[in-house]
Parts: structure tokens; C-alpha cells; sequence
């Protein structure tokens, strides 16, 4: 009996941890850099308010929690394309199997004009940021652990970056519950053509979900920033109906989003709310091998 709690300090553990080297890290200045990619893969995730590190049961997982990629019986695609804050253009695209996955993420601006001390425009320029995964995980005994290596790269004008960083997660898989922790951006920075140096944006999230009933799943994420995630997903046939809520700073924005399946192909689509930025629409296309 004292076993089936192994898993579950595990995990609370890592959170425990992850949160105070967050809150060290606020308390000292710490300002991180990559944010801007921290927009997920997949239309599906972001249906459920992205709170989806304990679900990581498809090629996503690659992006949300490498862990999941233990439990994988099939291979998979994923793409995701939207435009994020009505300015540019984000796209991904992942591959998974049992164990293994790797993914490709690009966030790209159109010409921005650029302007002197007097408002008035000088040259056009462009703003772009990059980053490759690649991912890996083992089981041990009902414990799946895994990592996701992560090259970044950044321009904006004349000015470019790059650096290295890795995401390691953990997730167990109960009877009728899925716990898993995640810390992202553990290590390095970026250096700049310009000779700055900009340590990456350290998080640790941990998730819960559980199917209600056969048909429909809930999920629920905490990160280290204070921010929660709640999700749901319904099957109906070849329909998947998808709602979820994002908590933070006071304020909450609202997703839903709707799935179609025909043979091994699954269309997706997302809506979200925000505050202040314009609303986001996300589309993505699945394939299961």
C-alpha cells in the first residue's frame, strides 16, 4: 500500500522545489527571455486552457510534458498555426512515438516599420524566434520520467540569439487519475550578437486530471507564477467539445474549442479570450499512425 504514494511525493516534491527556486529567482531580479514561445502546440491543448501536462497522450506531449512520451502505443503528428495577438504569425509542428519525439516551433513577425527619436519611420524590420525539441522518456514502475532538449534561437532587426535549455517532467498514471509535475527552462540563457546575455524564464507547473466518466475528462494545472488552468474534454462519436479557463493576476480567460475525427486524421480548432490582447484563434491537424 505505502507504494502507490511513492509517485504522488514524487511529484510534490519537484513542485515544492521548482516554486521556491521561482520565487528566489523573482525576489533577485531574475527576467527571463524566450516568453513569447510559451504558446503551446496543438489546437486541442488550448481548447482545454492548455492544462494539459497530465494528459501528454499524444504528440504534444513532446511540448507539454516528455514524460507522457512513456506512454505512447501509437506514433503521431501534430500542427498547430494561429496568429498570436493579430501581429505575428505562430507555427509547430511535433512527431512522437513510444519513448521518442521531436518538434519544431517558429513565432514570426511581418515588417515592422521602424521609427527615429521624432516619430518619423526609418528602415523596415523583421522580428523572429525559433526553437527545436527533441525529447525522450522511460518508464519505472508506473513512473514515467522524460526530457525535452530545446535549442532557441531569436532576432529582431541586426540584432540575433541563441542558446540552450531543457524541460524535464514526471507522470503517473493511476487507475483513474494522471499526476505529473513539469519544471521548463531549467538551465542557460541566451547570448546576443550584441554581447547581452538573458538567462531563460524558469517554470514548474503540476497537473492533475481524470476521466469522469468514459467519454469526458477534466484537467486541472498550477504554475509557479500563480497561474491555474482548468480543462475539460467530451467525446461524442467523431466530435470532441473542449472548454477551459485560465486564473491569473485577477484576471481570467475563457477557451472552448471543438475536435472532428475522420480515420487516423483529427481537425481541431480553439478559441481564446484575453483581457486586453485580441482574441486568439488556433487551428491544428493530428494524425495517429
Amino acid at each position: 500500500m505505502k507504494t502507490r504514494w511513492v509517485p504522488a511525493i514524487l511529484l510534490t516534491c519537484l513542485l515544492v522545489v521548482g516554486s521556491t527556486v521561482h520565487v528566489a529567482a523573482q525576489s533577485s531580479g531574475y527576467e527571463g527571455t524566450g516568453a513569447s514561445l510559451k504558446l503551446g502546440l496543438g489546437a486541442r491543448a488550448a481548447g482545454m486552457a492548455d492544462a494539459f501536462v497530465s494528459l501528454a497522450d499524444d504528440a504534444a506531449a513532446v511540448y507539454y510534458n516528455p514524460a507522457g512520451l512513456a506512454y505512447l502505443t501509437t506514433s503521431g503528428l501534430v500542427s498547430a498555426y494561429h496568429v498570436q495577438s493579430g501581429i505575428a504569425g505562430y507555427f509547430g509542428i511535433g512527431y512522437a512515438k513510444h519513448n521518442l519525439g521531436a518538434a519544431v516551433l517558429t513565432l514570426s513577425s511581418g515588417d515592422i516599420q521602424g521609427t527615429d527619436e521624432f516619430g518619423n519611420p526609418t528602415e523596415l524590420f523583421h522580428a523572429s524566434e525559433g526553437a527545436i525539441l527533441l525529447a525522450g522518456a522511460a518508464r519505472f514502475q508506473g513512473l514515467a520520467l522524460g526530457i525535452t532538449l530545446k535549442q532557441y534561437s531569436q532576432r529582431f532587426a541586426d540584432v540575433s540569439g541563441s542558446g540552450l535549455t531543457a524541460d524535464v517532467g514526471t507522470l503517473y498514471v493511476g487507475n483513474r487519475v494522471r499526476l505529473a509535475a513539469v519544471g521548463r527552462n531549467l538551465a542557460g540563457g541566451v547570448g546576443y550578437s550584441n554581447g547581452r546575455y538573458d538567462a531563460f524564464e524558469r517554470s514548474f507547473v503540476a497537473g492533475v486530471s481524470t476521466d469522469v466518466l468514459q467519454n469526458f475528462r477534466v484537467a486541472a494545472d498550477y504554475e509557479s507564477d500563480g497561474t491555474t488552468r482548468v480543462g475539460a474534454e467530451y467525446v461524442l462519436d467523431n466530435f470532441t467539445f473542449r472548454g477551459g479557463a485560465i486564473f491569473r493576476d485577477g484576471q481570467a480567460c475563457l477557451t472552448a474549442g471543438l475536435g472532428v475525427r475522420s480515420g487516423v486524421f483529427a481537425f481541431d480548432y480553439a478559441y481564446q479570450t484575453h483581457e486586453v490582447l485580441p482574441d486568439v484563434h488556433r487551428l491544428s491537424l493530428a494524425i495517429r499512425f
